[in-house]
């Protein structure tokens, strides 16, 4: 077998092309790419493996990149470069992203091997806040459900927007679930203003709460509106299990 002597060029687009493979698979593989993406990297892929092909099949050794893509046109050159850029931009964006989740959780060394959970620092006040939530957001997420039906027809046409949510929401533990949501962050406020150090944020959380609670006097006023309130407090439910991840770590 005739080995070929590869030119500087050849390996070039042999790069690219793995390049926007890469990118290609990492656009495939994530279900909130949009589909415009989908095309760019789609077309790069198409564009880089053409440059391959003659580059390959081309006995002539040629001195540059720039050179070697005059011959494809300028119109090509520039829609290969563009929906090139474009992949390896989303490609370095999804890594980042991935990177930066991962970080979260656990730790990592330079090679990006993970080490074990992430370990927190020493917080007294932060732990106390912790336990507090855990214990305390039970009840208000187990009111708010108590207060929705789950009827399978329901909830069929609500997916099928035959009905509006306003169908799933019964309100038959309205005032019990308001009163223990308005209690818990009152103490929660007034926690994050006792003891700041129990939260990244304490300004943030602040203001979170007395917006909140200015808005659930919305559905206290006017009940025909409770199930805004049930929706929007479906929210607990993540804040329990973020809370969670940290205190059990």
């Amino acid at each position: 077998m005739v080995a070929l002597e590869e030119s500087d060029v050849t390996e070039a687009a042999r790069k690219a092309v793995l390049a926007v493979e890469e990118a290609n698979r990492a656009v495939n593989d994530d279900p909130s790419a949009s589909q415009s993406a989908r095309r760019l990297v789609s077309r790069a892929l198409q564009e880089s493996r053409a440059v391959l092909a003659v580059a390959m099949s081309s006995p002539k050794k040629r001195q540059s990149f720039a050179e070697f893509t005059t011959m494809l046109g300028e119109e090509v050159k520039e829609a290969a470069g563009e929906s090139m850029q474009e992949g390896i931009e989303y490609a370095e964006r999804s890594l980042r992203r991935a990177k930066s989740i991962i970080e979260d959780h656990f730790q990592v060394d330079e090679a990006f091997r993970m080490l074990g959970p992430l370990r927190q620092d020493p917080n007294l006040a932060r732990d106390v806040h912790d336990w507090f939530n855990l214990v305390a957001l039970l009840p208000v997420v187990v009111l708010n459900l108590m207060n929705w039906q789950c009827d399978s027809a329901l909830v069929s046409g609500v997916l099928r927007q035959e009905h509006s949510m306003t169908k799933l929401w019964t309100g038959q533990a309205f005032m019990t679930f308001w009163w223990t949501t308005f209690a818990y962050f009152i103490v929660d406020l007034l926690f994050v203003l006792i003891l700041p150090r129990c939260v990244k944020s304490p300004g943030v959380i602040v203001k979170h709460h007395v917006a909140t609670l200015g808005y659930i006097c919305v559905p206290l006023l006017r009940p025909e509106c409770g199930w805004l309130m049930g929706a929007c407090m479906i929210v607990e439910v993540n804040t329990w299990f973020i809370i969670a991840r940290r205190a059990f770590n």
